[in-house]
């Protein structure tokens, strides 16, 4: 057994509520981009998953707030994206999420948790 067959592996799932504001501007007639910033409340438990040699699996729960061992709250970034209108009321887009803010409390030095994520999503307009 090799050193790296007993690194941990952890996933952690957090849920926010974002609250975001894009500006939209048209390239062609359906086609478009946008950009702006967003502000992510955390809601419930942040929860941790931790598995050491494919199996030996933890889970562990933390709140968010300003302790040492939970969470920072609110997450803040930024978002670029684009789309097309495929009619009047359907729309398709793909946005990148860029979290700006650290989202740990005690993290060393040399680490830096922040959120990233691809976004797709299919709007439609009343």
């Amino acid at each position: 057994m090799s050193n790296h067959d007993s690194v941990p592996k952890v996933l952690i799932k957090e849920t926010y509520l974002l609250i975001i504001v894009n500006i939209c501007f048209y390239l062609f007639h359906n086609f478009f981009v946008e950009a702006g910033p967003y502000l992510g409340l955390g809601i419930g438990k942040a929860k941790a998953e931790s598995c050491v040699d494919g199996g030996n699996c933890e889970t562990e729960e933390t709140e968010y707030g300003s302790d040492e061992e939970q969470i920072k709250n609110p997450d803040f970034g930024a978002q670029f994206g684009a789309g097309v209108n495929i009619n009047k009321n359907i729309s398709v887009d793909v946005r990148y999420v860029l979290g700006l803010s650290y989202l740990v409390n005690n993290a060393a030095d040399d680490e830096s948790w922040k959120n990233n994520a691809i976004n797709i999503g299919v709007g439609y307009k009343f």
